[in-house]
């Protein structure tokens, strides 16, 4: 057993200092689209991705893609479903 908890104190340090910062995102729209991007780069990072190179490939092809296929763009389904 571990005698301190710090591991899970760091990994959620990063939500408790961004629940502040949300207050004073500068709208109501840019404070519900910033937990949005955290929740992406923790999916990046989760599923081993490089965030450059998704964002990338995401922008490049947004517009064009379908609304009904929009889960391929997701960092979770983009091995699979990126032309390789």
């Amino acid at each position: 057993m571990e005698i301190d908890n710090n591991l899970v104190e760091n990994s959620v340090r990063r939500l408790a200092i961004g629940r502040k910062a949300y207050l004073f995102a500068g709208s109501h729209q840019a404070g519900k689209m910033t937990p949005a991007m955290y929740s992406f780069m923790a999916s990046y990072k989760k599923n081993k991705i490089n965030e450059f190179d998704w964002l990338k490939y995401v922008f490049e092809r947004i517009q064009s893609h379908k609304q009904k296929d929009l889960y391929q763009l997701l960092p979770s389904n983009w091995e699979e479903y990126r032309p390789k």
